[in-house]
């Protein structure tokens, strides 16, 4: 399960319209962490947006920004394309 701190973060309204992403100092244990589908409700419907709603890393393509220091992130395995992230 995501870390509420981390949750709370990957809420936004669009993520296509996000230029950049600041996930400093939040325990990330892998980018497939980033990458989960928001859970469901328990009568399976999609939950309320204060009850777990997030959009995943690979909802943010127009990305220029992404920091992540200090984020304890030990595995880059899966990270998406993301064609507009500046090194």
């Amino acid at each position: 399960m995501m870390e509420p701190e981390l949750m709370q973060q990957l809420k936004v309204e669009d993520p296509m319209e996000e230029p950049e992403l600041n996930l400093d100092g939040l325990k990330i244990s892998s980018i497939q962490v980033l990458l989960e589908p928001p859970a469901l409700g328990e009568d399976g419907g999609d939950m309320d947006e204060d009850e777990g709603f997030y959009s995943p890393l690979d909802h943010f393509q127009n990305l220029l920004k992404l920091s992540m220091s200090s984020a304890q992130c030990t595995s880059l395995e899966g990270f998406p394309k993301l064609p507009q992230l500046r090194s």
